[in-house]
């Protein structure tokens, strides 16, 4: 089969969590650099938290920009919500605006967080009008995969639907971006769709 005719590809992996793997990176990490489809790490690490459930997925996150680039993931997780009949949690991490002195700029961020929030709502709104149980949520920091995964602690997800930004499957997974964060350090399923991918 040639590669263009794959829609999917799962790969099973233990947790990231050695000096070495971060350093010299897992072998997930490589083959994902190379995928320009969908592709599933299930992290077989967490097998106990799933032993006993009669549903595996029940919750999606869903992180979003306000971007076309991270939207792109929204087809996949509308169709796999559907057929799942999963909830869908949207997420976006406002960036914190600073002042010339170091401040926050209290004015900048409270615009930009209500601007997002109806972002988010809109998204939200098409969601339910598909049947699909959805919500959302917002916070303001820095650093985004650690924004993330807090955001999957509060929402009790149980899959990561996210795209990631790039030329190339290469540039999206550069070390430091929050696609490879999460990819080296998450625990639950990651499915990401490349920016770069051409369908």
């Amino acid at each position: 089969m040639a590669a263009k005719d794959i829609d999917l590809v799962i790969m099973a992996a233990y947790g990231f969590t050695s000096i070495r793997v971060r350093k010299t990176g897992s072998v997930a990490d490589k083959i994902f650099r190379l995928l320009e489809c969908p592709s599933l790490l299930i992290r077989t690490g967490d097998s106990e938290r799933v032993r006993d459930r009669e549903r595996l997925i029940s919750r999606i996150l869903l992180p979003l920009d306000g971007s076309e680039h991270a939207e792109m993931a929204l087809p996949i997780v509308q169709e796999l919500a559907s057929k799942l009949k999963a909830e869908v949690s949207l997420f976006t991490m406002v960036k914190k605006a600073y002042l010339s002195d170091g401040s926050d700029n209290k004015k900048a961020n409270a615009a930009e967080q209500k601007r997002i929030q109806n972002y988010l709502q809109g998204i939200e709104k098409k969601l339910k009008q598909q049947g699909i149980n959805a919500s959302n949520g917002l916070t303001l920091g820095e650093k985004q995969a650690e924004a993330i995964s807090e955001a999957v602690k509060k929402a009790n997800a149980d899959m990561v639907v996210m795209a990631t930004r790039g030329r190339s499957p290469s540039h999206a997974w550069r070390p430091g971006s929050t696609a490879h964060k999460l990819l080296n350090t998450g625990t639950l399923p990651l499915l990401i769709v490349s920016g770069a991918e051409k369908r």
